[in-house]
């Protein structure tokens, strides 16, 4: 998962501004992840990221990646995760 982890931050770090936010599922593709669970594989390095950010007090990177149901929002429980 670490792999998982340092993949998307570089990913939502060099993408394009006019390719953000992305879905899930475009960076579950983007990453070539393979079932299953591939999504959960996204959310749990989403999760990582997000731990990391507020370790050091910065933005979380991992708002960049949004629900495709979610009128551009991160997916519901984005807000509900446990940090540190």
């Amino acid at each position: 998962m670490t792999d998982n982890v340092a993949a998307l931050r570089q990913l939502l770090l060099s993408a394009p501004r006019d390719a953000l936010p992305m879905t899930y599922q475009q960076v579950a593709n983007t990453l070539a992840l393979t079932p299953p669970r591939t999504i959960a594989q996204v959310t749990q390095a989403l999760e990582q990221l997000m731990r990391e950010d507020a370790a050091q007090q910065k933005p979380f990177i991992a708002a960049l990646v949004v629900s495709r149901r979610g009128d551009g929002l991160p997916a519901a429980g984005f807000l509900n995760s446990r940090l540190p």
